[in-house]
């Protein structure tokens, strides 16, 4: 590449990059107008600003090829971590301006400039930007382990390891897999939206299907998505073997959807989502080559909430907790591997005073199951 090519290049990802952080900041602030949100647009501007008239790539990564990817202050703070980078004050950088960080990552030579607030970069030398991708989500993936968590934050969008209890297998996941299984391999995207109530074990059917279908999954809360900057590029980076959506029905707009499905699945060889009240979608949602698959979930298999509540508790214990959504056996399961056996038992009688509440709650307001029936008639499944 060209050094005016390079410039013109890095220059206007940064532009774009203010324009960005402008709008994301506005959307945030959005119908609560104040001075410190003002304020805080200011800052962002003048930090991107700031980053542009620094020297220090200028000088440092002449011969080197900008590379533009989301994410770069974490993917730096990621390779510091583990120890693959280094830094330089040699070629004529100043250090109190920024420091110059470079290294090898998994075979590729990448390297950014550090300041306090913000990072500029990464540049790759000898190496092409399909290398880099490879790399760099490798990075994220070994730093943050196989599900990630995709926000939208103030300061920008971030990464976050998603903890969670290990999902278990169950015949409804393995039908899924199986089914989606035949189309990716045929280089098909596949894309699958799960309904039912509340609480009927939805996540833990995609995080199973998402490890079998490879291990690394990329998960986003549906009030998330008009915040985010750009799902797909993120998706680019990490290449999941899924991507997951959860809560589609609380989406403020439930139109907006549509649009995000169609980049997601332009990016993502499988697509999980579930939603709680299927009839608050878009009839146009729910049409093939947007979800492929509709299936409803009225509870996880018996095998599996038999190993979420363990073979040794009492039998009371245990059919009043198979009687209970999914997430509140959940719950029983870590407060037992946290607190022990005698007192998750104990707690059992306030998961389910609060279940109740819960119910009587969404049976007195507009969440009656009359209005969650389905358009259509798709498949059922146990």
């Amino acid at each position: 590449m060209t050094p005016w090519r390079q410039k013109l290049r890095k220059y206007g990802s940064k532009a774009a990059r203010i324009g960005s952080d402008l709008a994301e900041v506005v959307v945030h602030v959005q119908g609560q107008p104040s001075a410190l949100s003002m304020v805080a647009v200011a800052a962002r501007a003048i930090n991107s600003f700031n980053d542009i008239t620094h020297p220090q790539s200028d000088t440092y990564f002449r011969d080197w090829d900008f590379f533009p990817v989301c994410f770069p202050k974490m993917l730096l703070g990621m390779a510091k971590r583990q120890g693959l980078v280094e830094t330089s004050e040699g070629g004529g950088v100043a250090a109190k301006a920024g420091k110059v960080w470079t290294g090898k990552i998994h075979g590729v030579e990448i390297g950014w400039v550090d300041y306090d607030q913000w990072c500029e970069g990464p540049w790759i030398r000898n190496a092409t930007e399909d290398q880099a991708t490879a790399s760099l989500g490798r990075l994220a993936w070994e730093t943050m382990g196989p599900a990630i968590k995709l926000e939208s934050t103030l300061a920008g969008d971030t990464l976050s390891a998603d903890h969670f209890t290990a999902s278990l297998p169950s015949q409804t996941a393995d039908a899924i897999y199986a089914k989606t299984k035949l189309f990716t391999d045929a280089g098909h995207t596949r894309s699958v939206l799960l309904y039912g109530e509340s609480g009927v074990g939805k996540s833990h059917i995609m995080r199973y299907v998402a490890q079998k279908a490879g291990g690394f999954s990329l998960r986003v809360k549906a009030r998330q998505l008009q915040h985010l900057q750009d799902i797909s590029r993120a998706i680019m980076l990490l290449k999941p073997s899924a991507v997951l959506i959860d809560d589609l029905d609380r989406l403020e707009d439930p139109d907006q959807i549509l649009s995000e499905i169609e980049e997601i699945k332009g990016s993502a060889k499988l697509f999980l989502c579930s939603v709680n009240r299927i009839n608050r979608l878009d009839p146009a949602v729910l049409r093939a080559n947007r979800f492929d698959e509709l299936i409803e979930v009225a509870s996880l298999d018996d095998a599996v909430l038999n190993a979420l509540i363990g073979e040794d508790v009492p039998e009371p214990i245990a059919q009043q907790l198979r009687a209970l959504p999914v997430v509140w056996v959940d719950e029983f399961h870590k407060r037992r591997a946290i607190l022990g056996d005698a007192q998750a038992i104990a707690d059992v009688q306030d998961l389910q005073r609060r279940a109740d509440m819960i119910k009587q709650m969404m049976d007195d307001g507009d969440w009656s199951k009359e209005s969650n029936k389905a358009p259509s008639s798709p498949p059922r499944s146990r």
